[in-house]
């Protein structure tokens, strides 16, 4: 290019080795200039001169020639790209009073004795009422950008002095000033690794016991977070009736080959049962209020867009809402009633793995995230329940998923107790191992029904 130290030139000089010509050019040109018929790039009008081949002759401090390889010449227009800007719809949660919201959610006096799905909507109306007045939607411009949650100030602080050095540079053109120039750069850059490594080593402490947390943060660094991805599509309706028709033909085609396997009814699976004598569960019980709290207390706060309000800002005002929230799910639990709100779900499709085609369907997932209030619910149900199973002595004595002081460590110290005691009695192992397809999905509801009577 015409002056090698304008960085602020678009004409720019591209090196590329050209290893399978090198040697036919070099005997054909004798280091003269040479033109390339060919170029390959992503946009015609990328490349806006035509390439030259030349020898840059590049030299030792010997004066020998210390590389075989040719060089093309040519001017590209890479202007740098606008950003792209979205719009993005928000609430400013951070902003509301939770004092005044207490006391409006505090004059709110629900009818106890409507039906089910009525004090349901009661509630969903009365939160939805509270963000609207508290923290109503507002819709924003953004600029997207990475997330660098490791920029600090020190990392700061390097880059204004990086910069500050290259503008030395430019301005005076000295090499003492390009040493400077350099100096910065490699500081900034060891304070940007050292950045990083105090962030991730924070991260990793802090997911303690939490091994969901801590393969997250694994699978980001090692870069295979798959994200948001889905095949692609002009129309968000007909792919998610594509994504619905596909999982509900996959789980029917599934059971009706489960029922084409055999020949026996499904009602005889329950005849090798062993008949119950013991205490018999009937009926789940109300709870009370102090429960539900210490409940909704303990549970985590991911949130669901059905919910009408985030789970923390549910927490910081359940008081208010409680004899609400009490009502429902008594109710709920007498009349053996699930409310329909209860019943929908927001159903995301995830790739199984990364690396799989997001183009095909079979490699996705259902992932459903339910309303806050139906996991309250289902945490009911599931203590009373537990409760029984324990007290009774009801578990397999081998089951180690949802028991509580079982795990999949539990499992894997009992297999390998059992492969180690059986090579002590020189005896042979063969472990077989059974992963059913779609397993919760294609429960048969009648015989699961029955067995619980």
């Amino acid at each position: 290019m015409d002056n090698p130290n304008d960085l602020n030139s678009r004409r720019f000089l591209s090196i590329v080795d050209i290893h399978g010509m090198t040697q036919h050019i070099r005997q054909s040109t004798h280091a003269k200039c040479h033109t390339l018929d060919l170029v390959i790039t992503r946009d015609e009008e990328t490349c806006i001169t035509q390439p030259h081949v030349f020898d840059p002759c590049i030299c030792n401090d010997h004066g020998h020639i210390t590389t075989d390889h040719l060089a093309i010449r040519f001017e590209l227009d890479i202007s740098k790209p606008k950003p792209k800007q979205k719009q993005v719809s928000f609430r400013r949660y951070t902003d509301i009073n939770m004092d005044d919201m207490g006391r409006d959610l505090s004059s709110i006096t629900p009818n106890l004795d409507a039906a089910l799905d009525e004090l349901v909507a009661t509630y969903n109306d009365s939160l939805e009422t509270m963000m609207d007045k508290y923290a109503p939607l507002v819709k924003k411009m953004i600029t997207p950008r990475p997330n660098t949650q490791w920029y600090n100030n020190d990392t700061r602080l390097a880059k204004q002095e990086k910069r500050r050095a290259e503008r030395c540079w430019r301005r005076t053109k000295t090499p003492d000033s390009y040493l400077a120039y350099r100096q910065s750069c490699i500081h900034m850059n060891k304070i940007l690794l050292k950045s990083k490594k105090h962030y991730y080593c924070k991260k990793i402490i802090d997911c303690g016991s939490d091994q969901k947390s801590l393969y997250q943060i694994t699978n980001k660094l090692m870069a295979r977070t798959g994200g948001d991805t889905l095949p692609t599509t002009s129309n968000s309706q007909n792919l998610a009736d594509d994504f619905s028709a596909f999982f509900y033909e996959k789980v029917r085609s599934i059971r009706e080959k489960l029922r084409g396997d055999t020949d026996e009814a499904p009602e005889a699976v329950l005849n090798a049962d062993v008949l119950y004598t013991g205490i018999h569960l009937d009926s789940f019980h109300p709870v009370t209020q102090d429960e539900i709290r210490k409940m909704i207390q303990k549970s985590g706060n991911k949130t669901c867009h059905l919910d009408p309000c985030p789970t923390n800002i549910l927490k910081r005002c359940i008081d208010p809402l409680l004899p609400l929230v009490t009502e429902i799910i008594n109710r709920s639990v007498t009349t053996a009633t699930v409310p329909m709100y209860f019943k929908e779900a927001s159903i995301k499709p995830l790739l199984k793995r990364p690396g799989l085609d997001g183009e095909e369907l079979k490699n996705y997932r259902p992932i459903s995230n339910l309303p806050f209030l139906s996991k309250v619910l289902e945490r009911v149900i599931e203590k009373q329940l537990e409760e029984h199973l324990v007290h009774n002595r009801l578990h397999d004595k081998f089951q180690s998923a949802y028991r509580r002081h079982h795990s999949t460590e539990t499992a894997l110290l009992h297999v390998h107790n059992n492969i180690i005691a059986a090579l002590d009695m020189n005896k042979a192992t063969l472990l077989v191992m059974l992963d059913l397809s779609a397993a919760f999905d294609v429960i048969d509801h009648k015989i699961l029904i029955d067995r619980l009577r």
